[in-house]
């Protein structure tokens, strides 16, 4: 979690036991074993977004996390600049890892 221009951003993983299969994403039902969500909260405004990791492949948090980051940052419409500083923000907490 970390702290930027008053929003706090947060991240949940959820894995299963076992590959699960979700409805329908662009045409296709997939096999998933992990989701991956960013939470942006400040005052009433809520951003939210989401990674899936398919059942082939090798569950990463560190990919998760940037995946549903930039999916929050594009939900909440933010201009260049501000999105570039919640990632600079993200690798301070972070680090440059994977």
């Amino acid at each position: 979690m970390f702290e930027i221009n008053g929003y706090k951003v947060k991240f949940y993983h959820v894995r299963f036991n076992k590959p699960t299969l979700v409805p329908e994403i662009a045409g296709t039902a997939h096999s998933i074993q992990a989701i991956t969500s960013c939470v942006m909260l400040k005052d009433d405004k809520e951003y939210m977004g989401m990674a899936f990791c398919s059942a082939e492949d090798n569950f990463s948090k560190n990919i998760g996390r940037k995946i549903a980051l930039s999916r929050a940052l594009k939900e909440a419409g933010f201009a260049r600049k501000i999105k570039e500083q919640f990632w600079n923000e993200y690798f301070k907490v972070r680090g440059k890892v994977g």
